[in-house]
């Protein structure tokens, strides 16, 4: 792997998006689709014996994760899980497909060690959350860390999609919320 890595080009950021926050502001970001991520990291993993694959896999009736591996010809592999959206949080099947996407294009990305999107961290350019958006996040991870079962977490994480109202940060706070519920529930 290491050596397919030393041989990836930089992966040109060929997409730009604009986000627009319920604050009304908004931010853009750069980014490579997941096309061209691929068309510039298989040739070195081709060439290195290795191939890249991801697929679908459910967990149980309610969950399934997006699987993203490396194999190696000799048959090692290294691989990651990421929970994927549930169908039914999108009225509209080619908003799932989106998520999906997006969900393998950071997949593939963290798999690969390749950076394919601005890195909005640190540099400002995402606007702070409203503090409706923060009071919101900040309840719903309360009502999760203190709901009962798996169909409570489902609910509550479905009834804050509107509050937080699209803000990349403060749903990744509360994802994060689900995911370690979810934990707590698999290892009781």
């Amino acid at each position: 792997m290491a050596l397919a890595q030393g041989a990836f080009p930089a992966i040109p950021k060929n997409r730009m998006v604009k986000i627009k926050m319920k604050s009304g502001g908004q931010f853009e970001f750069r980014y490579a689709d997941l096309e061209s991520i691929l068309a510039a990291t298989r040739p070195a993993l081709a060439a290195n014996g290795l191939a890249f694959f991801q697929t679908a896999r459910r967990i149980d009736k309610d969950t399934q994760v997006l699987e993203t591996f490396i194999a190696h010809k000799d048959g090692g592999t290294i691989s990651s899980e990421l929970e994927l959206p549930s169908p039914r949080s999108f009225p509209d099947p080619k908003e799932l497909g989106a998520a999906i996407t997006y969900l393998r294009r950071y997949a593939a990305s963290a798999i690969l060690g390749v950076a394919a999107d601005d890195d909005l961290d640190a540099s400002g350019d995402v606007p702070e959350d409203d503090e409706d958006i923060k009071a919101a996040a900040r309840k719903a991870i309360e009502d999760i860390n203190a709901a009962p079962d798996k169909a409570a977490v489902d609910a509550i994480f479905k009834a804050c999609q509107k509050p937080l109202g699209g803000s990349v940060m403060s749903y990744a706070k509360v994802r994060r919320a689900v995911l370690e519920r979810y934990a707590d529930f698999r290892g009781a």
